[in-house]
């Protein structure tokens, strides 16, 4: 269904709002019709490399404040 919806219609599914908008970006712009305008490899691994490191160090603020309690 999704990919006739894609392939047919240039139709995409929805994205989360609550999805950090970095990793939104990401996933619109390797979405695009043009291959020119999709991130190339370094991009989408320097933009995950990034999210994973802010969900890190929230956890580790977050597990250190609990500790403190």
């Amino acid at each position: 269904m999704i990919r006739e919806m894609v392939w047919n219609f240039g139709q995409r599914p929805d994205i989360d709002d609550d999805w950090p908008e970095d990793l939104q970006n990401l996933i619109k712009s390797c979405w695009s019709d043009s291959f020119k305008k999709r991130p190339d490899f370094a991009e989408v691994i320097r933009v995950l490399d990034s999210e994973i490191a802010k969900v890190e160090t929230e956890l580790s603020s977050s597990s250190s404040s609990s500790s403190k309690k």
